[in-house]
């Protein structure tokens, strides 16, 4: 059997107005030695997943999941074909919750079937907001200018909060002034 080692990368662009908060992310995975044949991400159970692309991606599924005692969805990723080196999968959808006295949760994502995951993720808003994250565990606050290198440049105007994760534990919520 030829070992394999995956992992993967996520980075998060949560955009938040008054009428509704949008989470985009990208899995970037690296996988040396056998191919995959499917991805698997955890997303918050509220996420209405618009779209969801990858390299031959031939079928896509989320189902309710229950991770630690905790509800959210699993997106499972079929490839047509068995893939390996670097590959990303990109996540689009909206979150069913709403701004609660202009303060919410950031929402928590996760890649299952990796060795090691580490992320980066950041709040967009209008010009004329500012966002401050707070409660954070198992992150931390970098300056915005720090996600420019994969940021698109549309969306650099809106960064307002960002921060980095190295492993699945993590949490953070935010408030918006």
């Amino acid at each position: 059997m030829i070992p394999s080692t995956t992992t993967a990368r996520l980075e998060n662009v949560v955009r938040v107005s008054q009428q509704e908060i949008t989470l985009e992310t990208r899995v970037r995975y690296s996988t040396t030695g056998r191919s995959i044949h499917q991805a698997r991400v955890l997303v918050p159970a509220d996420m209405i997943i618009r779209s969801v692309h990858a390299p031959s991606l031939v079928d896509w599924s989320e189902v309710p999941y229950d991770h630690n005692g905790k509800q959210v969805k699993l997106i499972t990723v079929l490839f047509s074909t068995g893939v390996t080196g670097s590959f990303s999968v990109v996540i689009d959808g909206q979150l069913e919750r709403k701004l609660a006295d202009m303060a919410s949760s950031v929402p928590h994502l996760s890649a299952l079937d990796v060795a090691t995951q580490n992320g980066q993720t950041v709040l967009l808003t209008d010009p004329s907001y500012s966002i401050q994250l707070t409660d954070m565990e198992g992150a931390d606050s970098v300056p915005v200018a720090a996600m420019y290198s994969w940021l698109r440049a549309n969306q650099r105007q809106y960064a307002r909060a960002a921060f980095r994760f190295k492993d699945d534990q993590y949490n953070a919520n935010f408030n918006v002034t």
